[in-house]
């Protein structure tokens, strides 16, 4: 609008604006406060690149090592936390390869264990039987006329067949 080109021409200019009517007035007092805080903060960057450009070589060099040396060590921190996070799965796995190491040598002796007792089992077992054949064996030799000391010193052996359809099965050999 015509008014608000008038208003823009008096606020660029430092024309008195007291002969304008107030409402302008006020428009152009805030548009003049605008312009001069864009003004200033426009100083204030040119000051800024200035001073970085006023700065002597060497605070340059200076400050561009700096930069340099925090990006080297940023990243060395990184690649430490990933070594860190990977020795620690690494160590993680190590301990539960142990445990099952542990487990399984547990479980191996309680196998052992169970072994030796149903050993222990067959051979009391195999001992009883020894008894029970030769008690017959005494019966046999009593009642054909024999004595029992005949038998003192004689033994039962198990010979087990390892051939044939009867494989497995075993023999009483008296001796």
């Amino acid at each position: 609008s015509l008014v608000g080109l008038c208003v823009v021409k008096a606020a660029r200019s430092l024309l008195d604006v007291s002969s304008l009517p107030p409402v302008l007035q006020q428009q152009v007092l805030q548009l003049r406060e605008w312009r001069s805080s864009q003004v200033r903060k426009r100083l204030l960057t040119a000051e800024k690149i200035s001073a970085q450009r006023k700065k002597n070589p060497e605070q340059r060099q200076r400050e561009k090592d700096e930069a340099d040396v925090k990006a080297v060590v940023e990243t060395m921190v990184r690649k430490l936390e990933r070594a860190a996070e990977s020795e620690q799965r690494r160590v993680a796995r190590a301990e539960t390869v142990k445990a099952q190491r542990w487990a399984q040598k547990a479980q191996q002796r309680e196998e052992r264990a169970q072994q030796r007792e149903d050993k222990a089992q067959q051979r009391a077992e195999m001992e009883a039987l020894r008894k029970q054949k030769m008690i017959s064996l005494v019966r046999y030799i009593v009642a054909l006329g024999g004595s029992e000391e005949m038998l003192a010193e004689w033994s039962v052996k198990f010979e087990v067949r390892q051939e044939g359809a009867t494989a497995g099965r075993y023999d009483d050999v008296f001796l």
